[in-house]
């Protein structure tokens, strides 16, 4: 699915449950997240997916949000050596 926004095109794809942001200006935004691993961690952790993905790009900056970008880091890490 795509999304076009004024300045920022986003794709959602079903498939790897990733999320692809692409600026329109072609500066190469380019950001993937594993939309499976920011449910669980949200689930776990008990916050919001946004914050998450926050903590995950590093505009967090709290033991909290280390803990959680470790906690990203491993569970992508396994998925994708699941698929394979």
């Amino acid at each position: 699915m795509f999304v076009l926004l004024e300045y920022i095109l986003i794709y959602l794809s079903p498939y790897n449950g990733t999320i692809l942001i692409i600026c329109k200006n072609r500066k190469t935004m380019e950001i993937k997240y594993n939309l499976n691993a920011i449910a669980g961690l949200a689930i776990k952790y008990g916050f919001s997916k946004r914050y998450v993905r926050e903590c995950v790009s590093g505009r967090r900056k709290c033991i909290t949000a280390d803990t959680i970008t470790k906690d990203y880091n491993s569970m992508v890490q396994k998925i994708e050596e699941a698929i394979k």
